[in-house]
């Protein structure tokens, strides 16, 4: 029953629905503290998925609550896991600072993190997937303090890196492209801003694509076009209905 209850609130958590998210993590609760009923895993589990809820309500106190919980069973699973494990509860973490402004917090937790995505175990396609996601995420709180070269420098090698590569997924490296895109938004050049976030809205798919054209429109907003920025938030507010559900926070925020 409790794998069913995990599984049912994976679901809620990818469909942004959160009060069958609360729901279905209260009916767990119970369990949780049994360390003979489940194990460890399903803790780290449990409290990755509380930490997503309290995110998306934007309690961010509970937020960091529920990842240091997330943090403290992952260091008690298995040594194969651990690493990797302790890795996704900083980066989430520090997902949830960038969230609240505190980039230096932020840029802390990430660079706990970086070891564990240059020397994991996992193939090379995916390894380097998930090293170009922190790049990403470092780069938004380094953009988030004011560093923009070093931002951009990060993500320019992190799309030399990615270039010509079969093995990594196309939206990866559209997410490169939007984020690039996105620092030169904030340095004011939205010429090229627009040009590769241009380029990452061609590349991407689903919610990916989506994510570039919510930067689209407020790169169109820096260039006084309001029709063209209107047009790209409700295309992505579409996306984001259709991908995601009407309950998932990026529908709302899109449309606001």
């Amino acid at each position: 029953a409790s794998l069913t209850l995990f599984a049912k609130a994976r679901h809620a958590e990818q469909r942004g629905q959160n009060e069958l998210l609360e729901e279905t993590l209260d009916a767990l609760e119970s369990v949780i503290g049994n360390e003979r009923l489940i194990a460890d895993y399903f803790r780290v589990m449990y409290w990755n998925l509380r930490a997503t809820l309290s995110a998306n309500r934007h309690q961010y106190f509970d937020a960091f609550e529920a990842c240091r919980n997330f943090e403290q069973y992952a260091l008690r699973t298995a040594p194969k896991r651990r690493e990797s494990l302790v890795a996704i509860a900083r980066d989430q973490s520090a997902l949830i600072a960038i969230k609240i402004g505190d980039y230096s917090e932020a840029k802390r937790k990430l660079k706990s993190t970086l070891q564990a995505h240059t020397q994991g175990q996992e193939l090379p396609g995916i390894r380097l997937g998930k090293l170009t996601q922190w790049r990403i995420n470092m780069a938004t709180a380094m953009a988030g303090s004011d560093e923009i070269e070093p931002a951009r420098q990060l993500l320019e090698d992190a799309a030399v890196e990615l270039d010509g590569l079969q093995s990594v997924p196309k939206n990866i490296v559209a997410a490169v492209d939007n984020n690039l895109g996105l620092v030169h938004y904030l340095a004011g050049d939205f010429q090229q801003a627009s040009r590769l976030i241009d380029r990452a809205i061609e590349n991407a798919t689903n919610v990916a694509r989506a994510e570039a054209l919510v930067n689209a429109g407020w790169v169109d907003v820096g260039l006084n076009d309001v029709e063209s920025a209107a047009q790209h938030f409700e295309q992505a507010a579409t996306i984001f209905r259709d991908q995601l559900s009407t309950d998932h926070p990026r529908y709302a925020e899109t449309l606001t």
